[in-house]
């Protein structure tokens, strides 16, 4: 009997930490029905877990600066891929696409962090608005796969899915 009650806890256990990481990796909190293409400027980069976050200041029409959390892969996954970190450089210009929060949840991404420089450790806070990234195109013209959704409204018709489709 005890075996039982250990082993029906044990899937419980199982089943719930599961669900937890589906549901981080979950889109139901973005707007995925419509791809958002934004360009601008790196302003910040954060290596961080469980995401890393690029963020681009996105000039608009009326003068206005627009500022965005590109977020992709964990920093693990970025050395999986051979993407080097040093690929992103503030200042550079960047287009990116993705998808945004829903506007019940769309609040802006902020961290803070610490930066070395010649006089020491700074702290630095930013903040953006959230987009989870599938696509960018870097400052040298080379398109990358950033992120997969599985919407795959940014990617162009004759990109091959790596994930095929599940039944």
């Amino acid at each position: 009997m005890k075996k039982a009650i250990w082993g029906g806890l044990a899937i419980v256990l199982v089943v719930a930490a599961t669900g937890s990481l589906l549901a981080h990796h979950s889109l139901a909190r973005f707007d995925t029905s419509t791809a958002v293409r934004v360009k601008g400027v790196i302003a910040h980069v954060a290596w961080i877990n469980p995401h890393s976050f690029v963020y681009i200041d996105e000039k608009r029409t009326d003068g206005t600066i627009q500022r965005w959390a590109a977020e992709g892969p964990a920093p693990r996954q970025v050395d999986r891929l051979r993407i080097g970190r040093d690929i992103f450089r503030v200042g550079d210009v960047i287009e990116v696409c993705g998808y945004t929060l829903k506007e019940e949840f769309d609040v802006p991404r902020a961290i803070s962090t610490e930066q070395g420089g010649s006089n020491g450790t700074t702290s630095i806070n930013v903040s953006g608005r959230v987009l989870a990234t599938e696509d960018l195109m870097l400052s040298d013209g080379k398109r990358r796969s950033w992120g997969d959704y599985g919407h795959h409204k940014c990617h162009r018709p004759d990109d091959v899915d790596i994930h095929p489709a599940r039944p």
